[in-house]
């Protein structure tokens, strides 16, 4: 979900904050709706890593990345960020292809465009260069392929 920080500042909230989440009852298993944030989140950093190949260089634009190289970076943590329940239901990659699909939608990732390739969107341009330096930190912890 877009939300306004109260300077202004556009954010992706990806789970609710400790003093405003909902009681359980109110969006059905409270585990849900954590786990679908989680899910998003860990899938929005793999695209990042994907699409931002040097951090030395801009985030924005970046360069496209095949999509399923997203999704293979991905699967080894589905048993962390799903429970055992919800793969069996979804099927092995499908809560990534629904995060691709969320992120899509809210501009984070660009519009598929048929080609099998992800591209970061315009809502990644409007992040900080304090953001950005917050990324390049930690650049080595963003989800990637394994080498050999």
């Amino acid at each position: 979900m877009d939300v306004a920080t109260p300077n202004g500042i556009q954010e992706l909230m990806t789970g609710w904050a400790p003093d405003v989440e909902p009681a359980s009852g109110a969006l059905g298993d409270s585990d849900v709706h954590r786990t679908a944030s989680a899910v998003r989140l860990v899938t929005l950093a793999c695209c990042i890593r994907h699409c931002w190949p040097d951090p030395s260089q801009p985030l924005y634009p970046g360069q496209p990345a095949a999509q399923e190289d997203v999704i293979a970076s991905l699967a080894p943590l589905q048993d962390t960020l799903v429970p055992r329940e919800g793969v069996a239901v979804l099927g092995q990659t499908s809560h990534f292809l629904t995060a691709l699909r969320f992120l899509r939608a809210c501009d984070y990732l660009s519009a598929d465009v048929g080609d099998g390739m992800i591209r970061l969107g315009p809502m990644v341009a409007l992040w900080s260069e304090r953001d950005v330096a917050e990324l390049r930190s930690g650049y080595d912890v963003l989800p990637a392929l394994r080498k050999g």
